[in-house]
């Protein structure tokens, strides 16, 4: 999945999980989606808004807007359309 960075309280924001999954279509990947955000000094910053959506392919995304946690997490679970190709999923 891509990761677009808009300005907010955590300025630094990554892929932590989930990037480059395969699966059959019809089917729920088997690990989540997942970003960290962390601010300048490299700590973990919850409470961001995190938005997911698909930007290229098809499926459904669970938790299309979400909140870090403590721990500066946010995640998405996606099923994948019904068609075989790639699925972009993009985070803000």
């Amino acid at each position: 999945f891509t990761l677009r960075i808009t300005p907010g309280g955590g300025s630094r924001a990554a892929i932590a999980s989930g990037n480059n999954q395969t699966g059959r279509a019809g089917t729920a990947l088997p690990l989540p989606l997942q970003v960290s955000v962390e601010n300048n000094c490299g700590q973990s910053v919850g409470g961001q808004t995190v938005a997911w959506r698909i930007t290229q392919g098809g499926g459904t995304l669970t938790n299309v807007e979400n909140v870090t946690n403590a721990n500066g997490r946010a995640s998405a679970r996606l099923t994948l359309g019904n068609a075989a190709g790639n699925v972009v999923i993009t985070a803000t």
